[in-house]
């Protein structure tokens, strides 16, 4: 069995594509939605999920530099989110980012699909990413 072989194809593999945010909007994003988050839950705020695996659709966007606009928000026992707009979602559900989750309660980043009470940022955000093939 070729060992070398076994781990570049594993290297290829994308978990999803992604709008990925940069640094400053990750950092004004968490900012942004501070009060909202309940003390000890493990901070995110890193990418706006397009769709799972390799880019679907045109792929001349990986790389690109777009904007994304928050304007709302929602927090369930598991997860804290806020929906964005700005770049097509290519599956099903609200596009957002989750910004932060309750780990020691169970949440996972995946728990933001769930949330469905929107309510409107009180000042809207606008966020800068790159589209991105993120590797497993």
């Amino acid at each position: 069995m070729n060992w070398y072989k076994i781990s570049q194809s594993d290297a290829k593999r994308i978990a999803y594509s992604a709008v990925v945010l940069d640094e400053s909007s990750h950092a004004a994003l968490l900012e942004a939605m501070r009060q909202h988050i309940p003390e000890g839950w493990k901070d995110y705020a890193h990418h706006m999920t397009i769709n799972l695996g390799p880019l679907k659709g045109d792929r001349s966007d990986i790389g690109k530099t777009v904007t994304l606009d928050a304007h709302s928000w929602d927090v369930s026992e598991k997860a804290a989110a806020v929906a964005v707009s700005g770049y097509e979602r290519r599956m099903p559900g609200t596009a957002h980012v989750t910004v932060a989750v309750n780990a020691t309660g169970g949440g996972k980043p995946k728990d933001s699909n769930d949330l469905r009470d929107w309510k409107p940022l009180e000042k809207p955000l606008s966020l800068t990413g790159t589209v991105t093939e993120v590797p497993a």
